[in-house]
């Protein structure tokens, strides 16, 4: 080889090291060309975590020059996708019997866009009948108890699809109404006509208690049975058949294991003796306190959440919706008639973020909401007409509303701890397969 044929080599060998060595070193920072803007850019990233795990994702740019299909892992249902150039992607994920999740999402130039929290929804839920001949259903969420009175009169504990207790027969014209029940026990509390009765679903044994008339709010503990008459809050202790007053001046009352709290009418919310709010507020006589984890009260005219870090209430949003707390506490659903809202009871710093107070408005339907409950702790389960539908409460681009069942009912829950939908249909009780993995 020349001198000329070397130093040609030489210059061309620098060039291509010129102009490759800064483009790797770029690329591997995430920068690319793109030809629809003539620019280099830097790339971002998609990440997704979803249940049923082993879910198929695809993602496609607007123009579908580029797709891309992927698979959660088996282990652990998630999924990175990096080198996405900064475009609207359309994002699909997708598994048999499912519902698809579809959402359309701006990638970000160095952003990592999370979804972390999808659930795909049963395209139809499976359902058959538990049992047969039922009058009415009784369910107790905060002690996961379910009891069902048949067309006999006779009282039963619904334990699962194959076992139901049997724990206490009714003349067939007494009313019955279950009252309370202790959590971990057998032990029911139920009117009959005018009469209370204490059963032991053990041996199945009744024991008349003597409650006066006109009481609200009745509870049942270990201790006794609590209740509030003209204000005041009483005990009655069932083994020693004695009633004795227990606070004055109660307007609601929680029991949380061994303590009281309670919410006086001069407006502090006390935990046994002790002040928890140090400025009272004007809660209307119908306040109710209806979370204690953040503790959250509602009246006539809102809904109000105590701040701990300066100690007091505030009011958070106006009490004209039903409302139920998310099961990660965080959050608290609000309907009324047609509508759903979203208010955020803390900051939330998963994607996307809300501070503490942020409603967001989730949807509006056409007919009325009959039933609403959390189907996850980011998802909402509800029902309009015969119609059983679950929504998401992520709004970034559309919000997933998916159908799992058509059914004409009675009365229906959604049972959290086991996942699955309990239905009184003509006279039947009828369960769900189980509806979340």
């Amino acid at each position: 080889m020349t001198k000329k044929e070397r130093s040609i080599l030489f210059i061309i060998m620098l060039l291509l090291f010129l102009f490759l060595g800064p483009t790797l070193v770029l690329y591997s920072q995430g920068y690319r060309f793109d030809l629809e803007s003539k620019r280099i850019v830097q790339s971002g990233a998609l990440y997704f975590r979803a249940s049923p795990r082993s879910v198929f994702v695809e993602v496609m740019t607007d123009d579908q020059s580029r797709v891309i299909n992927r698979k959660t892992d088996f282990f652990f249902g998630t999924l990175f996708i990096e080198n996405l150039l900064p475009k609207t992607h359309h994002i699909k994920i997708q598994k048999e019997n499912y519902h698809p999740w579809q959402k359309s999402i701006q990638i970000g130039e160095r952003l990592v866009s999370e979804f972390k929290n999808i659930t795909l929804i049963p395209k139809e839920a499976k359902i058959e009948i538990a049992e047969k001949d039922i009058k009415e259903l009784f369910y107790f969420p905060e002690k996961d108890k379910l009891i069902f009175l048949s067309n006999n009169n006779d009282l039963f504990f619904h334990e699962n699809k194959q076992d139901s207790q049997l724990i206490f027969s009714y003349n067939e014209k007494e009313e019955i109404e279950v009252i309370d029940l202790l959590k971990d026990s057998e032990k029911v509390l139920v009117k009959a006509d005018d009469n209370y009765f204490l059963i032991n679903g053990e041996d199945q044994e009744s024991t008349l208690i003597s409650l006066p008339d006109n009481i609200q709010k009745i509870s049942m503990t270990e201790e006794g049975v609590f209740f509030i008459k003209e204000g005041d809050l009483y005990l009655y202790k069932h083994e020693m058949k004695e009633t004795s007053l227990f606070f004055e001046e109660v307007l609601d009352y929680r029991i949380d294991k061994k303590d009281i709290f309670y919410l006086s009418e001069d407006g502090f919310l006390m935990k046994n003796d002790n002040k928890i709010n140090q400025d009272p507020v004007a809660f209307e006589e119908s306040a109710d306190i209806i979370n204690l984890n953040p503790n959250i009260i509602k009246d006539e005219e809102a809904f109000y959440v105590f701040d701990r870090n300066d100690s007091k209430f505030k009011e958070i949003v106006q009490s004209d919706c039903n409302a139920l707390i998310s099961p990660d506490n965080k959050k608290m659903a609000c309907y009324k008639d047609h509508e759903i809202r979203i208010i955020f009871l803390e900051n939330i710093f998963d994607q996307p973020q809300r501070e503490a107070g942020d409603v967001v408005f989730l949807t509006r339907v056409s007919d009325k909401i009959d039933y609403l409950n959390w189907y996850t702790s980011h998802y909402l389960i509800f029902t309009t007409t015969n119609q059983i539908k679950t929504i998401e409460i992520d709004n970034r681009d559309h919000i997933n509303v998916n159908q799992i069942a058509e059914i004409d009912f009675r009365d229906i829950f959604f049972r959290f701890s086991d996942k699955r939908l309990y239905l009184l249909s003509d006279q039947n009780l009828i369960v769900s397969e189980k509806l979340v993995p």
